[in-house]
């Protein structure tokens, strides 16, 4: 079988639908070492005799109430990490895909594939999404620089596929409900070597995700991590958050001018392969004062 070979965790509750939407995605890539796990929640919508009836690709499931989304990732990533250290499939890198979300197209595992061998297998690949701004409409949503992985999310975790053997011994935190993959990506980068950009979109993401459901208890939940994963004070603290209110208010009152400064047309597929050198192990406030004027300025704009 090809290699790398990926492991994609699929976490679902009562989502049948957006289950089999994911799964087709799946079932038709090009790239044939993909192990597909799901982790469920004890559904009684139809989900569990689907998975009983074998769906393709789909080498591991489960269906029993846990405590939600995040834990059950955390089921999913020790069933892939063992599978990574020798069980059947032998998963190299690893996936999040939530119920409803779907691979952009047949070749994407191809794709990553291919930029994972020539980048020399890299602890960390991310690339773009395709969101949802209306009833069947996409936008293309470029992927931001992990080094400005300090004012969150350099995209949605949907786009970011991690080495196995980088995650070893991390999980995603159960005291957050909302942000535990901002901090389990920023563990990644901190104890990781290079990052490496696709410039293609990797995911198309299903509407109203855990966050966008309540952006603010997510903003609480991203100060509370980068207080602890990078030292921030309550300045710094403060005045990511208050940028972050800003882009959620201009994306709120005026979504056309935010799609024209953050989106692309859907033709925007980059297809450059971009390294980002590792992260330090603290991005603080000081990093930002020793930037020119202009250039921290022009940071938060982007921000928007």
């Amino acid at each position: 079988m090809p290699t790398p070979r990926f492991a994609v965790i699929t976490v679902t509750r009562d989502a049948l639908p957006g289950l089999i939407a994911t799964h087709r995605s799946l079932a038709v890539q090009t790239w044939p070492g993909l192990m597909w796990i799901v982790i469920d929640g004890g559904s009684r919508d139809g989900t569990v005799p689907w998975l009983a009836g074998g769906p393709a690709r789909c080498v591991l499931w489960r269906s029993a109430p846990d405590d939600g989304p995040y834990a059950a990732m955390n089921d999913g990533l020790e069933a892939a990490l063992s599978a990574a250290a020798g069980g059947p499939g032998a998963a190299d890198y690893v996936l999040f895909l939530n119920a409803g979300d779907r691979l952009a197209g047949p070749t994407v595992l191809a794709r990553i594939a291919a930029a994972i061998e020539a980048a020399g297998w890299p602890s960390l690949v991310f690339g773009d999404t395709l969101e949802p701004v209306g009833a069947g409409v996409l936008r293309y949503k470029p992927a931001r620089s992990p080094r400005r992985a300090w004012y969150g999310m350099f995209t949605h975790h949907q786009a970011i596929v991690y080495r196995a053997r980088a995650l070893a011994g991390l999980r995603f935190d159960p005291r957050y409900r909302l942000a535990a993959d901002y901090g389990i990506t920023l563990a990644v980068l901190a104890r990781a070597g290079p990052a490496v950009g696709l410039g293609f979109a990797v995911a198309a993401m299903a509407p109203a995700g855990l966050s966008a459901r309540d952006p603010r208890a997510g903003r609480r939940e991203q100060r509370r991590i980068r207080a602890r994963a990078l030292g921030h004070g309550l300045l710094t603290g403060a005045a990511i958050t208050g940028v972050q209110i800003a882009a959620a208010m201009l994306r709120r009152c005026l979504p056309i001018l935010w799609r024209r400064l953050r989106c692309r047309p859907l033709a925007a597929d980059r297809g450059r392969v971009t390294t980002v050198p590792r992260l330090p192990p603290r991005l603080g406030l000081e990093m930002l004062l020793q930037s020119k004027r202009l250039a921290l300025l022009k940071s938060l704009a982007a921000r928007l």
